[in-house]
């Protein structure tokens, strides 16, 4: 049992009625009679809960996997099955990863019904997440005294994997402008590809170099060849786990975005054909996933990015080369998550990633620093500021100056917010697809 704020409110006025009926004694009558009368209130208030609470019940609904990074939703209903409507106080023990210890929520319950709570948790951080009790403050309208009920004795865990919601989002973001451009029928393209489609009449603007003599020679017509795309190439996803892949932005490290991307850009290359593939280093190569196009296969890829830490080594480009050329057969869409932060380190691994780039189709993803971009954007003011702005102007330069280098040798380049990686990842593999680049 615990006693309310308007018991002691009412205590407190009784006591300053019995107080004051040293002077006249029938206040002090009155005194002693509301307090006789609070006392009868709360017990008979009391009962009453005791009685409700026996038929009052709360359960928590949350997806065993929870995406990182994300809102996700969590439902608490709670039903009255009695015949008094209730004030009631619901307190739920959320993990200890959210640092949350007075969340809460204030509702009045009316008899044999129920409700139903909505709230979303965005957690920061892969792994084990174990909500405690859900506690219930139940009270009449009184406001008196109410009584703590706990439900759920157990803890109830669920884990915290790579970006669910971003993956099935970004699918169906391509599966709607796919058919939004009526690509869901075969794209012809023309010397793309190995992969022979049919003999069909030349028509002005055909590529000539594609006409086939043999069939134009029997029909007397000018006839042509044409090609579809490769149904199945292969896409490997190379994500630097070192220490430069540590820094925070909006709550979530670089490697948790590269993380979340590349789940929701390898689900999308799997449900169009392609093989898919990771491989996660740093001063080595630690993770490897071969390339399959199995249906199952996403499932190992998901339960291998969830297991991925951050480590405090310096990458090691030339050792992920040497995997890449022994390993990766065939030439492939190789998107490296990594954050060059100088033009110095560029220049030191540049020979490694050219000579990727000779044998595969390698894009380099490049974080912008969005905070850096509003420095820019603000003029300066104070001394202070006016530092802060030179600062930042040369950091998004020298940034700039890394992309075009990249760019220069053939290697393509995501220049992308953290938030928006996942949507520019997608759109940048579509493109490649789509101008038969690969």
């Amino acid at each position: 049992m615990f006693l309310r704020k308007r018991f002691y409110y009412t205590w407190g006025a009784g006591l300053v009625l019995c107080a004051l009926g040293i002077v006249w004694m029938p206040i002090m009558y009155i005194g002693v009679l509301s307090i006789v009368l609070l006392v009868a209130a709360t017990i008979f208030e009391y009962i009453s809960i005791t009685q409700a609470a026996k038929q009052l019940r709360a359960s928590r609904r949350v997806d065993l996997r929870m995406s990182l990074g994300d809102d996700n939703p969590v439902t608490v209903r709670v039903i009255n099955s009695s015949d008094k409507t209730l004030s009631l106080e619901l307190i739920d023990e959320l993990p200890l990863q959210f640092q949350e210890r007075n969340f809460g929520r204030e509702f009045t319950l009316n008899a044999h019904s129920d409700r139903q709570l909505k709230y979303s948790l965005r957690p920061t951080e892969r792994g084990i997440y174990a909500f405690g009790r859900l506690l219930i403050f139940a009270g009449t309208n009184f406001g008196l005294v109410e009584r703590r009920l706990s439900f759920g004795g157990d803890s109830h865990e669920v884990a915290v994997y790579p970006s669910i919601i971003q993956m099935k989002q970004q699918l169906l973001r391509v599966r709607q402008l796919l058919r939004r451009e009526g690509s869901e029928a075969k794209q012809r393209r023309f010397a793309r590809s190995y992969e022979f489609d049919q003999i069909k009449n030349y028509v002005a603007g055909d590529d000539y170099r594609l006409l086939n003599w043999k069939a134009t020679a029997r029909t007397n017509e000018l006839m042509l060849n044409t090609y579809v795309e490769e149904r199945s190439q292969q896409i490997v996803a190379l994500i630097d786990t070192s220490r430069t892949m540590l820094s925070p932005f909006d709550g979530l490290s670089l490697l948790d975005y590269s993380i979340n991307s590349s789940l929701a850009l390898l689900n999308v290359a799997l449900q169009r054909g392609d093989r898919v593939g990771l491989l996660g280093f740093d001063k080595g190569i630690h993770t490897r996933v071969p390339a399959a196009a199995r249906p199952e296969h996403m499932q190992r890829i998901l339960e291998v990015l969830y297991k991925q830490e951050s480590t405090d080594h310096e990458p090691d480009y030339g050792a992920l080369y040497q995997y890449v050329r022994r390993q990766v057969k065939g030439r492939s869409l190789l998107m490296l998550y990594t954050n060059f932060e100088t033009v110095i380190s560029l220049e030191r691994n540049l020979p490694v990633l050219r000579q990727m780039a000779r044998a595969h189709l390698l894009v380099v993803v490049m974080f912008v620093n969005s905070k850096i971009s509003d420095e820019l954007v603000n003029a300066p003011v104070t001394l202070e500021e006016a530092y802060l702005n030179t600062i930042a102007g040369e950091y998004d330069a020298n940034q700039v100056r890394i992309a075009a280098t990249l760019r220069n040798h053939g290697i393509l380049v995501i220049r992308t917010t953290p938030q928006e990686l996942t949507a520019n990842a997608v759109s940048e593999y579509l493109s490649v697809k789509t101008t038969g680049r690969l």
